[in-house]
């Protein structure tokens, strides 16, 4: 795993999603509706019991249409680590 924290893209999402005082876990575990620990798992390798840096893809259209109402600019090759969204384009 790199020191930085995670695997790509689950990283970068997660922390593209953090707001102040709260971190992008959390936020994203409240928007899909899941258990609060499954975001954190996200980003450790699948030797730590993580999913390797992927996010399931069966959250995708959630996480999507959250980023739209919110006013994020995401796309689904954020998602699948085609390319890496850039939080500066995005800050609110």
């Amino acid at each position: 795993m790199p020191k930085d924290g995670g695997l790509e893209p689950a990283r970068t999402i997660i922390e593209f999603f953090s707001e102040p005082g709260r971190a992008g876990e959390a936020v994203l575990a409240d928007v899909l509706k899941i258990d609060r620990t499954t975001p954190y798992k996200w980003p450790k390798s699948k030797r730590r019991h993580g999913t390797g840096g992927l996010i399931p893809g069966r959250h995708h259209i959630k996480i999507l249409t959250y980023a739209e109402a919110i006013g994020k600019n995401l796309s689904p090759e954020h998602l699948m680590g085609i390319s890496l969204p850039c939080a500066k384009e995005n800050a609110a």
